[in-house]
């Protein structure tokens, strides 16, 4: 009975988080930029980019956006059995919020000093593949948002010497589907799982869900220097320590065969009903950034991001009955280069162009399609039309990925079905690492954005 089990749990390993993608920053601007533009803000997006920018504003300001994401995914059959499959493309929306207000004090001399508060997307994944992929017992929907939350301040402790931080609050919501094969749960006992005369394939598949939700309090340090007066540049710093958010939900099943009711109304795992628990870590960050305005009308601006993907190990699925089913991730650090340029056409308009190379910390061998990540180019563009105090920014921003291959590292042994994971009813019963899929992967993605903002006091 204990083996029996074993082999059920090993068809669920996608119900195990995964990381998904960070999204660049969305706020207008900084996305035509690439996200480039660390050492270069100038309104109340500050608050989450920079806080020791925030310091450089002069009275009240303020930023709201909407926008999307869309996520194009093409999954290739390295046997070429089966067709190409595309994953279901679906309009993620996407939005963020920032209000501001800088000034002097006095009494130490007239330093400048600014606070912000701002709510805008982290990152997450928008995943549906069509129901009947060949992939459907890893994955078929995947709908996570991560959102952060900040209160920041900065404050100029030195002329041309800017300190910032404050509290940055994650917060993820997510739902997980996938198909379980109900065929080698068509007999009357638990014994039969094992016994390939009593499957029945016409069975429809099982349905498993995750509903789950939670956040974690985190902090941000900055730091924003010019070190010549009648030098335009400006290099900055700044560091996110790194969120362990614990979720809490329901895991539910719908579609279960009689015998996998009994093992589910018995509490064993993974077809019991109960309340589910995981824990998503979002990673520390650093950026380096630099902006140098090397003309009036030309700005130029660098950002070297490291993220400490190396955080991100495993995935644990534990249930409120004991069970726990952990799936390999095995990532490393990964960094992400970034440039962008932008020129203002007289008082009114600017544009904008950026080009980033991200580099993932994906270990291929647990590839899953759950995970919409590669390494990637990407490049963007934008604009902005201006009127006094208030402005209009517009971005688009696509990304690239690099193919990724993930293939079983276990010979198949066709017809036995003692192997870890069935992945087509039709046969052959192919073993898979925990948490993948086998099979070439084509990704690309795009993000987009439109802002309102009202800024009387900017770059002072």
């Amino acid at each position: 009975m204990r083996k029996t089990l074993l082999i059920a749990l090993s068809l669920f390993p996608a119900l195990a988080l995964a990381s998904g993608y960070s999204l660049p920053n969305t706020n207008p601007r900084d996305l035509a930029l690439s996200a480039s533009a660390v050492a270069a803000q100038n309104d109340s997006g500050a608050a989450f980019a920079m806080p020791a920018s925030l310091s450089r504003l002069s009275g009240p300001s303020s930023r709201v956006s909407v926008g999307g994401v869309v996520i194009f995914q093409t999954w290739k059959d390295p046997t070429g059995a089966a067709a190409d499959v595309d994953m279901d493309k679906k309009l993620a929306p996407i939005g963020s919020l920032s209000v501001a207000y800088g000034g002097k004090l006095s009494v130490l001399g007239d330093r400048a000093w600014g606070v912000g508060l701002g709510v805008e997307p982290f990152g997450g994944a928008s995943i549906s593949w069509p129901k009947d992929w060949e992939g459907r017992y890893r994955i078929v929907e995947v709908d996570r948002k991560v959102f952060s939350g900040v209160l920041t301040g900065g404050i100029e402790v030195l002329p041309r010497i800017r300190l910032g931080g404050g509290l940055v609050y994650y917060y993820t919501t997510e739902k997980l589907t996938q198909n379980v094969w109900m065929a080698p749960f068509a007999g009357a006992s638990a014994a039969d799982i094992l016994n390939p005369a009593t499957w029945n394939p016409a069975l429809p598949d099982a349905i498993g869900t995750i509903d789950a939700k939670g956040g974690a309090l985190s902090f941000d340090v900055s730091a924003e220097v010019q070190p010549l007066p009648a030098l335009p540049l400006t290099i900055a710093v700044d560091y996110k320590h790194k969120a362990s958010q614990e979720l809490d939900g329901d895991a539910e099943w719908q579609n279960l065969t009689p015998l996998a009711q009994g093992l589910g109304a018995a509490g064993a795992a993974p077809f019991a009903n109960m309340g589910a628990g995981q824990t998503l870590v979002v990673p520390n960050t650093l950026n380096i950034g630099v902006a140098y305005r090397v003309i009036p009308p030309l700005l130029v601006t660098a950002t070297y991001t490291f993220d400490r993907w190396i955080e991100y190990d495993e995935d644990v699925f534990v249930g409120d009955n004991g069970a726990r089913i952990t799936v390999p991730r095995d990532y490393s650090n990964g960094y992400t280069i970034r440039a962008g340029a932008e020129y203002d056409l007289g008082k009114t308009f600017t544009v904008r162009a950026g080009l980033q190379r991200d580099v993932s910390g994906l270990n291929e061998k647990f590839y899953s399609p759950t995970l919409p990540d590669a390494s990637s180019w990407a490049g963007s563009l934008g604009a902005t039309w201006r009127h006094g105090a208030f402005s209009v920014d517009a971005a688009v921003f696509y990304a690239m990925m690099d193919e990724v291959t993930s293939e079983d590292p276990n010979p198949a042994t066709p017809g036995t079905g003692l192997e870890p994971q069935i992945n087509l009813p039709s046969g052959p019963f192919v073993p898979a690492p925990e948490g993948t899929f086998r099979g070439t992967y084509d990704i690309s993605a795009v993000v987009f954005g439109l802002s309102a903002g009202w800024t009387p006091g900017a770059g002072r």
